[in-house]
This record gives structure tokens, C-alpha cells and sequence, in this order.
């Protein structure tokens, strides 16, 4: 039982819903594969790594999967369109409730490693323990450092404790009191956010939606790159006058584009520098804000300055249009005739793997385009729903059927699959609506003609 961590299920469930499956709950009921690091295919909310985790593969021996399809989860990709097809058919075909068990085993786990990680700091450093307690944003930092990485190291423990550490990127010491910004920092320079900074910086930006989700307040995340810099306090991230580097030039620019001018109002240029014209806008955006005006940028300043420059664009751009929905959306008038076809695509693909047959499709994306197209060329022969889908002998097509099979008054239709998977889905998607469109304009036109008078 948690005594100091404040998480919750719910938290966690957000959280790794965004960080690991970037949001898309289409993902829960299928293997992916990250090509990072020695990760294997995973699965889950939580992304089980059936190579690394014991306990997956328990799991998955005991929910119908055979050594031999465990073996093959457990390498580091290689799976084709049709295996993976039928890896996550028995995945989906788990009941919910050994699914929802695991992961809530996992998500308990997680609430006490962080609960065990606070009283490590506590040991050394009381105030950092109770920051931490104290700062739900950093709490859920800490639990995905430790799904992500594995466990939350002696390393890791120290520097939250306010101890400087030494890794492969530099020298770094967390603030006081230390935030989710000290934890990004960490990740930063360890060899995993040298070498892949782009996807650090993805999974930053969506651990920030789960933020805004759960209605977390966020702290500023330090830019990506070194952790320390020349004129800086060493570990805070806080930008000094004698500071240089990307992150001082960042604010710079922010600060030029507030309308904010360096000494006797000369124009604040964005070099890198932070000298005395540097020094002076800080020292003026702090009086405006209502901050402690000593020139020094840290947590609150930077983070008062990124809201007053997302503020400054969002008046200045109009707000982009929402991406239209398309079949694939749920509540759309389509939606379940093309979830219907997508069933019968995937069922298509795993009878010709067990045939011994090669796949129709090379990726998910071509499938679902196809699938698009199935959907809106059986509307346009007047189907109801799509009951069989069946290919033609040499792959090149294949027949949307209602009906019984061989029934001389089923409905069929042909798609050709190079045409289909060139189609994206938003354009099936509009096909789609314009045919509906079209429908209902001809029915208001025969309602119209048949309540006229008729003509004597």
C-alpha cells in the first residue's frame, strides 16, 4: 500500500495511454513493435515487452499462445503483415478481463516503485520526498521513467535527492525543489536521449497531453540538448546573465517577439548571448508579470514567457480547422460498415497466412485504405452491410459480397486492390459523403414530384 505517492489508477492509465500508444486506443488490442533500443513487440496499455518480461510471456502462454508464437514476439521485428495479423487475433481474442488483471497489476506495480523511490529520497533529503509527494506532475514523470526504462535506478534516486550525477552527457544536479523539467533533463543526457532526441522529445510532448487530460498543471520542460550551460546554474536550468547556448537564443526570440528591446531599447537580437540588453528584457518581462525581478530566467520566468508567447500566436494565427472525421472515426454514418469490412479484410489476411498464401496487403495503412474503398464502392451498388469478403485466385482484387455465398441473389461487387489502397481513407471518406448527399437529394426530389397534384 502506497503510504507517500498520490497516483491512481486513472492517472496511470492516461498517462501511458499518450506516452506509450500516443493516444490511439486502436492500438490496446495489437502487437507493435518500437525499433528502439532492444525492445521486442509489446502490447497492452502499459506496452508488455514480450522478449524483456517474464511475465508477458506467462501471460501469454496461459490466454492460447504457443511457444512457437511467443518466440516470435520476442524478436526484434521482422513479422510480416499476415503473421502479425494473426498474432492479434488471439491477442483480441483474450477476454477483457485477464487483460484488465494484468494491467492493473502493472499499474499497482508502478504506484509502489514510485512510492518506494520517495522513500529513497526521503532517506537522504526529507524536503525533496515531500516536493515530490507534494507535485503530481512529477510523480507521473517518475512512473514513466520507470515503464519506459525499467526501474528508476541508484543513479536516478541520487539526483532527484539534489546529488549531482555524472552521464554520458554531462554533469547534471536536479533543482530544489526538483520537477518533472529535473527528470527530463536526466533523460536528456543519458546515451538513450543522446541518441535519439527526437523521439524524446515526442514522448515529452505527449506526456504534456496526458497533462492537460488529467488537468495537471505543467512546469516548463527544458529544451532538448546539453544538460548544462556555460553562465547557468549548474542542474537548475535557470539562464543567468553570461549564459550562452540554443536555450538562450530561444528566449530571446520569444522575448523580441513580445516586443520586449535590450538597452535603451535597442533591439534585443537573438545570438545566444545573454548579456546586459538580455538582461534588461528579462528584468522588464518579470515587472509585467508580476515575477521577482532578478534578471534570472528559471522555472517561473520561462515558463511565464512560453504561456505569453503561446498566447501572443494563438491571437495572432487563426485556429487550424479540426481534421474532418472519416469512416474510421467512431459515430460516423459509415463507421460501422467500414469497421465491419476491416474485420473481414484482417480475417482474409490470416486465412491466406495459414493457406500458405502471400498477403494482400504490405502494411495496416494499405488494408484500411482498402478498406475505405470496399465500404464506399458496396454503397454504391446499394448493399446494406458487407457480409463475406473474398479475393480473387491471383490476388489482384477482390469481391464484396451480401449474402450467401453462391446464392445466384446475393449482392457482389468488385474492387480493384491497386485502385483501393492508392485511395486514402479521408478521400473514400468524402466519396463517401457525397454519394450520401446525392441519395438524399434524389429521395427529396421523388418525395416532391409524388406530392404534386397530378395534372388533368
Amino acid at each position: 500500500m502506497a503510504t507517500d505517492s498520490t497516483l491512481t489508477r486513472e492517472q496511470l492509465s492516461t498517462l501511458f495511454l499518450n506516452t506509450e500508444l500516443g493516444g490511439n486506443t486502436r492500438h490496446l488490442d495489437h502487437f507493435a513493435y518500437a525499433k528502439e533500443g532492444t525492445s521486442t513487440y509489446s502490447f497492452g496499455l502499459v506496452q508488455f515487452d514480450v522478449g524483456g518480461n517474464p511475465q508477458a510471456r506467462r501471460f501469454l502462454r496461459d490466454n492460447g499462445f504457443t511457444n512457437g508464437d511467443i518466440e516470435l514476439l520476442s524478436q526484434q521485428g521482422g513479422l510480416s503483415t499476415q503473421q502479425l495479423a494473426a498474432l492479434d487475433a488471439k491477442l483480441q481474442a483474450i477476454p477483457q478481463a485477464n487483460i484488465d488483471q494484468l494491467t492493473n497489476a502493472k499499474l499497482d506495480s508502478a504506484i509502489g516503485r514510485v512510492d518506494e523511490a520517495i522513500a529513497k529520497v526521503r532517506a537522504t533529503n526529507p524536503a525533496a520526498a515531500d516536493a515530490i509527494v507534494a507535485n503530481p506532475e512529477l510523480q507521473l514523470a517518475m512512473a514513466d521513467y520507470d515503464n519506459q526504462f525499467g526501474s528508476m535506478g541508484p543513479q536516478f534516486i541520487n539526483y532527484l535527492s539534489g546529488n549531482a550525477e555524472k552521464l554520458q552527457g554531462g554533469t547534471i544536479q536536479a533543482g530544489d525543489p526538483p520537477t518533472r523539467a529535473d527528470v527530463q533533463t536526466f533523460v536528456d543526457a543519458t546515451k538513450y536521449g543522446i541518441q535519439s532526441p527526437a523521439a524524446v522529445t515526442s514522448r515529452d510532448e505527449r506526456f504534456d497531453t496526458a497533462m492537460s487530460q488529467l488537468g495537471i498543471a505543467q512546469t516548463h520542460a527544458p529544451s532538448h540538448g546539453s544538460p548544462t550551460t556555460p553562465g547557468a546554474q549548474a542542474g537548475s536550468g535557470v539562464l543567468v546573465n553570461g549564459a550562452k547556448g540554443d536555450e538562450v537564443q530561444a528566449m530571446q526570440q520569444k522575448l523580441a517577439d513580445l516586443g520586449y528591446t535590450g538597452k535603451d531599447g535597442a533591439p534585443l537580437v537573438a545570438d545566444g548571448h545573454f548579456g546586459p540588453g538580455t538582461l534588461q528584457a528579462v528584468q522588464q518581462f518579470q515587472r509585467d508579470h508580476q515575477l521577482t525581478v532578478d534578471g534570472k530566467a528559471g522555472n517561473g520566468t520561462l515558463g511565464a514567457l512560453d504561456a505569453a508567447s503561446q498566447q501572443r500566436q494563438q491571437q495572432a494565427e487563426p485556429a487550424a480547422p479540426a481534421a474532418a472525421p472519416s469512416m474510421a472515426t467512431p459515430g460516423h454514418a459509415d463507421n460501422p460498415r467500414y469497421q465491419q469490412v476491416v474485420e473481414k479484410l484482417e480475417a482474409l489476411e490470416q486465412q491466406r497466412s495459414q493457406g500458405g498464401l502471400s498477403p494482400l496487403f504490405h502494411d495496416r495503412n494499405q488494408l484500411e485504405n482498402a478498406a475505405g474503398q470496399v465500404a464506399y464502392e458496396s454503397k454504391v451498388v446499394g448493399m446494406s452491410q458487407v457480409d463475406t469478403v473474398v479475393a480473387r485466385p491471383d490476388g489482384q482484387g477482390v469481391f464484396a459480397v451480401q449474402g450467401q455465398l453462391g446464392d445466384p441473389a446475393a449482392h457482389r461487387t468488385y474492387i480493384d486492390l491497386a485502385q483501393a489502397v492508392g485511395q486514402d481513407l479521408p478521400s473514400s471518406t468524402r466519396q463517401s459523403e457525397a454519394l450520401n448527399a446525392e441519395q438524399t437529394q434524389r429521395q427529396a426530389q421523388e418525395q416532391a414530384q409524388a406530392q404534386q397534384p397530378m395534372s388533368r
